[in-house]
C-alpha cells in the first residue's frame, strides 16, 4: 500500500501517490471533525453512498484516518447502518447542515451529485450552507468529489433548462473547495476552465469487490451479465436487445444473468435468468466466473459507472451499444460493440482483452482513491 504523504504526479490533475511508504509511520488522525457528506448511505441503494462508505473504510484501515458519515436525505424512516462507522442522517436543508457542523468540523468530504441533494439537480441549500461554514470557519478544509456536475437532457426535460444553474453551483462549490476530484474527463475539463487549482481525475472503483488476480479466461462460463438498477436494465433491454441477441449468438452464450433490484421482462429465445439483489461478495464471485457484461451507458459516462468498474475489476469484457461514439476516455477501447456483422474474437484475443481491462482498472482501484484522499486530507490538516 502506498503511503499518504508521498509526492503526487500531478500531470493533467491525475494525481497518484508514489508507492513505497510504510503507513505505520503516519500519525493517526482521529475522526473528530472529519465528515463525509452524501445523498444516502447503506442500507439505502445508492452508488455515491457506497463509494463514500468504501472510501471511509479504506482511509481508516490503510491510512489511519477515521471519519464520520452523514446522509442528507428526505426519508424520515431511514437510519444509516454502516459497520464500525458513526453514521447519521439529516434533512437536506441549510439550517440542519449548519447546526450539524457549526462547532467541531475540521474537514468536510463532499460527495457531490446534484440530483442526489435536490430533485432538479440544483441544491442551492447546500451551496448556501457551505458558503456560510467557510465564512465562519476559514480554516475548514473542504474536499469535493464531483460524482456528477450537470445533467444532459432534451428540451422537454427539466435537466435541459436547469443545466446553467447546475453548472453555476458546481463552479461555486469548486471555488469554495480546497481540493477538487472528479471521475470523468469531461467533468475535469469543465471544472478546470474556472479553476487555477488542479482538478484531480479518478474514474470510480468497483463497489462489489476487487479480486487480486484473474482465473484463466477459458475457465469462465459463457455467461453474459446485465447488472444495475431496474431502469438501467430495462432501458438496455428495450433499446439494445438485438445487439444482446447478436452477442449471445456470436459467442454461444450459455447463460444471461440479470443482477439488480426489481423485475424486467425476460427476453424470449435467450437463456435468461434473474438473480435479483445479491450481496457484494456473491456478485464478485459471479463476475469472476463470467466472460461478458453489458452496460448501456454512453462512452463519456463509463468513467463514473460503478457497473463498468465492477466488470473491468473482475476481468469481465464490457460490451456497450454499437451506436456509442468514441470518447476521450481511454477505457473506451477495451469495450466490445456488438453489431449485426459481429465476428467472434479468437480465444487468445479474448484472454488478452480480459487482462487489459483488469490492468487498466488497477490505477483507479479503491487503494488509488484512498491514497489520493489521504494525501489531500493530510496536506490540509497539518
Amino acid at each position: 500500500m502506498s503511503g499518504a504523504s508521498t509526492p503526487l504526479d500531478s500531470r493533467s490533475g491525475n494525481s497518484q501517490p508514489k508507492p513505497g511508504m510504510d503507513t505505520s509511520t503516519l500519525k493517526p488522525i482521529d475522526g473528530a471533525g472529519i465528515f463525509h457528506l452524501t445523498p444516502d448511505l447503506p442500507p439505502k441503494v445508492c452508488g455515491v453512498g457506497d463509494y463514500a462508505t468504501i472510501l471511509a473504510q479504506d482511509l481508516a484501515s490503510q491510512h489511519t484516518i477515521a471519519s464520520n458519515l452523514v446522509a442528507f436525505t428526505n426519508c424520515n424512516s431511514y437510519s444509516p447502518a454502516v459497520a464500525d462507522f458513526p453514521a447519521t442522517s439529516s434533512p437536506p436543508n441549510s439550517r440542519a447542515m449548519l447546526d450539524a457542523f457549526q462547532d467541531d468540523c475540521r474537514c468536510l468530504i463532499l460527495h457531490y451529485a446534484g440530483f442526489g441533494y435536490q430533485k432538479r439537480g440544483c441544491p442551492f441549500w447546500l451551496l448556501r450552507a457551505l458558503t456560510s461554514l467557510k465564512e465562519k470557519q476559514p480554516e475548514l478544509t473542504l474536499i469535493t468529489m464531483f460524482h456528477e456536475t450537470y445533467g444532459q437532457g432534451k428540451p422537454w426535460n427539466s435537466s435541459f433548462w436547469s443545466r446553467p444553474l447546475q453548472e453555476s453551483i458546481c463552479r461555486q462549490i469548486a471555488d469554495l473547495s480546497n481540493s477538487v476530484i472528479t471521475n470523468r474527463s469531461i467533468s475535469q475539463a469543465f471544472l478546470q476552465r474556472s479553476q487555477s487549482k488542479p482538478i484531480h481525475l479518478l474514474p470510480v472503483f468497483s463497489n462489489v469487490g476487487e479480486p487480486p488476480s484473474l482465473p484463466p479466461f477459458q475457465n469462465r462460463k459463457r455467461r453474459l451479465i446485465l447488472f444495475g438498477g431496474t431502469t438501467q436494465r430495462r432501458l438496455a433491454l428495450e433499446n439494445n436487445l438485438e445487439e444482446i441477441r447478436e452477442l449471445c449468438r456470436t459467442y454461444q452464450i450459455e447463460e444471461c444473468l440479470e443482477i439488480g433490484p426489481g423485475r424486467t421482462s425476460c427476453p424470449t429465445g435467450l437463456p435468461w435468468k434473474q438473480a435479483g439483489t445479491l450481496p457484494a461478495e456473491e456478485i464478485s464471485k459471479i463476475l469472476e466466473s463470467s466472460m461478458f457484461g453489458y452496460v448501456s451507458y454512453p462512452s463519456h459516462s463509463l468513467e463514473k459507472s460503478g457497473i463498468f468498474a465492477a466488470y473491468v475489476a473482475h476481468g469481465v469484457i464490457p460490451c456497450i451499444p454499437a451506436s456509442n461514439e468514441q470518447s476521450p476516455f481511454d477505457g473506451d477501447t477495451l469495450c466490445l460493440r456488438p453489431h449485426s456483422e459481429l465476428t467472434p474474437l479468437p480465444a487468445a484475443e479474448l484472454e488478452t482483452t480480459s487482462k487489459m481491462t483488469f490492468e487498466w482498472y488497477q490505477s483507479h482501484s479503491v487503494s488509488s482513491h484512498g491514497n489520493l484522499f489521504a494525501h489531500e486530507i493530510r496536506s490540509h490538516l497539518r
